[in-house]
């Protein structure tokens, strides 16, 4: 976002109601997403987080059973 001195590392928490759900606006000409948000916001900027969450413990796992130690 323009910032280029390095901070330290940090932790900070992201709880359940701070999700927000985006509605689907699909015509013929585009296929966009809606995000409500405050109607005085000049500057928005949105974050996407992937997520991969560990199923089972695991030490020098073959790459072919890789994905059996993973939550679907």
């Amino acid at each position: 976002m323009g910032h280029d001195a390095r901070e330290m590392p940090f932790f900070f928490q992201k709880p359940a109601d701070a999700v927000v759900v985006c509605s689907n606006s699909i015509t013929k000409e585009n296929n966009t997403n809606i995000i409500p948000y405050p109607t005085m916001t000049n500057n928005l900027h949105y974050e996407a987080e992937l997520i991969v969450a560990i199923w089972k413990d695991g030490l020098h796992i073959p790459v072919e059973s890789a994905m059996d130690h993973v939550y679907m």
